[in-house]
This record gives structure tokens, C-alpha cells and sequence, in this order.
């Protein structure tokens, strides 16, 4: 199986950068790897995650930790173009027919890649989330990885511990092709028009409620007094949190490639999207991450539909300052 390949291999310096939404933190540190830095703001605004919001249910309640990582692989490849890197995405969920031939494209593919200097976003590796594989060892079958958790249960992961027993629903990867030279202008424009298509629409394909209709499906299963995961719960406010204060941030760094007419709007959704950070915020002191709180408690419950209902009209008012803000600029492919 590929003899061409080296039986062992690792790249130096490849990190994973801390983020909420892990996939974002896992493409950060990829194009750090790779000599092409950008903010941690630019990554969420461009590649969209800055802007998403999910709600996920699942057995163990209504709003689970699901909801950060629930977005279409193609859907995300597609906007990480405008970030620089084709990517090429490879799944499948647990239980597939096409599971163990997904498994085992994603092993090769990786290798393959490590061996040209690339590292690979991978899901499932020591957490149900995403990281990132900067080495392969063939004769060991494992993984050098790095990851939100490596730094404390280190970088080797064997073949046969992922994706993670018991907690990874799927096997997936971005994997590295090429890399592109967008135009920033243009990918500036893109993200902010698909933020609000996004979030009038969703994304329909995918499990839970996505977009601005997120915010009304999670206040129902707050005064309906459905069950929650706590400590997905909390997951799911601490990163929808940190990802409106990359929105505010992004949309103050996209001015500088819009026209000079669309930054009173530009300028107005920053501030708005604070707003619905510092709800958010408010939010999180009531089911802080990870102990998550008394989900249970009914009285905290309706103080959380209030902040949720703040969150959504301030999210609203953003959505449609972006609107305005690219009404009229040219259409981008």
C-alpha cells in the first residue's frame, strides 16, 4: 500500500489553536503550518462559522454538544477556499456501509498528505471533535495528533483508539489539496452574504435547527421544560458566545475591503453582534462550562428564554445591517 510513501513521518511546529469551534481552531493551525496565517477572527468570519448557530438534540437532551460541529463538510470546504486551501472532505457516520472504506481512505490520505508537508483536520481523534494530524506512523499504527486535550494526554493516538470508542458518531477529514490565493475583497463579500443566507435559511440538509431559527427552538426546549445535556448545553452557549465576538471582530476587519459606503452598516452590525455576545455572556453565568449548571431549575430556565430572545433580536438587527451593507456590491462566482 502506497511503497512510494515513508513508513514513518511528522511535521514540526503544528499546532492546534484553541477555538470553541474546533474545526476553526484545527484550520487555523493548518494554515499557520502551511505560511499562511490569518486572525482567528478572519478564519470564523470567512469560513462562516463565526456566524452559525445550531441546535442539536440528542439522548441525552434537546440541546446538545452536537450543535457547534453539525455543519456539511462540502458546504464548509466550499468557504475555506476563500482561506486559501482546496480541501478535500471525506465521511461517513457510524454504522455506513461506506464506514470502513471512509476509514481507511482517510488513513491513506493522511499519510499521503503528511508526507508532502500538509496536515490534515481529523475528527474523533481523543475527543469527539476536530483536531489535527501532523504525523503518521505506519509500523506503530497511530497518529501523531495534536488536539484541544494532546498537551495533557500527548500527541500519539493508535489507529485502533479512533475515531474515539464510544463517543464519535462518524469518521471524517479535511484533507489538504492545494493551496489557492483568493481575493480577499471577494471573500470578504462572499461571507457576509452568506451569513445572511444563512442565517434566513440554514442549512436544511443537516440534522437540528440552524440559523436565527436556532434561537426560538432553544427557548422552546427552555420553557417546555425538555431535557438538556448539561454539559453540552454549556458547550453549545460558550461556543455560540465566542463566535459572535469573532463575528463583531471579522465584520470590523472586513471594512477595510468593502466600500467606504457600506461601513456605517458594517459598523452598526459590529455593534450589534456585541450585543448579542454580552447576552450570551449572561447566559453563560447561569450554565457555566463545564459543570453546566442546574439545567433542571425552572426559574433559571425563563431567565435563559429572556437572554435568548434578546440575543435573537440583536442577532437579527446584525443580520440585517450585513444585508445592507452588501446590497448593490458586485456579485462574486
Amino acid at each position: 500500500m502506497w511503497p512510494f510513501l515513508p513508513r514513518r513521518a511528522a511535521l514540526p511546529g503544528v499546532r492546534f489553536v484553541h477555538n470553541w469551534t474546533a474545526v476553526a481552531g484545527a484550520f487555523e493551525g493548518l494554515l499557520a503550518a502551511v505560511g499562511r496565517p490569518a486572525s482567528t477572527a478572519w478564519v470564523m468570519g470567512i469560513s462562516g462559522h463565526a456566524f452559525r448557530l445550531a441546535v442539536v438534540g440528542g439522548e441525552q437532551g434537546a440541546v446538545g454538544a452536537d450543535g457547534p460541529g453539525t455543519f456539511s463538510l462540502a458546504g464548509a470546504a466550499a468557504r475555506y477556499r476563500d482561506l486559501d486551501v482546496e480541501l478535500e472532505p471525506i465521511a461517513a457516520p457510524v454504522g455506513d456501509p461506506r464506514y470502513e472504506d471512509a476509514r481507511r481512505r482517510i488513513v491513506r490520505a493522511a499519510r499521503r498528505a503528511v508526507a508532502r508537508g500538509w496536515p490534515v483536520l481529523l475528527f474523533g481523534a481523543q475527543v469527539p471533535d476536530w483536531g489535527l494530524v501532523k504525523g503518521c506512523d505506519l509500523p506503530g499504527q497511530r497518529w501523531l495528533v495534536s488536539t484541544s486535550v494532546s498537551e495533557q494526554f500527548g500527541e500519539a493516538l493508535a489507529w485502533s483508539m479512533w475515531p474515539l470508542p464510544g463517543r464519535a458518531s462518524r469518521v471524517a477529514a479535511l484533507v489538504p489539496r492545494r493551496l489557492l490565493a483568493a481575493d480577499q475583497a471577494a471573500a470578504a463579500r462572499r461571507a457576509l452574504r452568506w451569513a445572511v443566507a444563512y442565517a434566513e435559511a440554514g442549512e436544511p440538509d443537516m440534522e437540528g435547527t440552524h440559523g436565527l431559527a436556532a434561537y426560538g427552538r432553544w427557548r422552546d426546549a427552555l420553557l417546555a421544560g425538555e431535557p438538556l445535556d448539561p454539559v453540552g448545553h454549556a458547550l453549545c452557549i460558550a461556543a455560540a458566545q465566542a463566535a459572535r465576538q469573532h463575528a463583531a471582530v471579522f465584520v470590523g476587519e472586513a471594512q477595510g475591503y468593502l466600500p467606504s459606503a457600506s461601513r456605517p452598516a458594517l459598523e452598526a452590525a459590529g455593534e450589534a453582534f456585541d450585543g448579542v455576545a454580552l447576552a450570551l455572556s449572561r447566559l453563560m453565568t447561569l450554565f457555566p462550562y463545564p459543570a453546566g449548571g442546574p439545567v433542571e431549575n425552572s426559574g433559571l430556565r425563563r431567565v435563559a428564554a429572556g437572554l435568548l430572545e434578546r440575543a435573537e433580536v440583536q442577532e437579527r438587527e446584525a443580520i440585517g445591517r450585513l444585508a445592507d451593507a452588501v446590497a448593490g456590491l458586485p456579485a462574486d462566482a
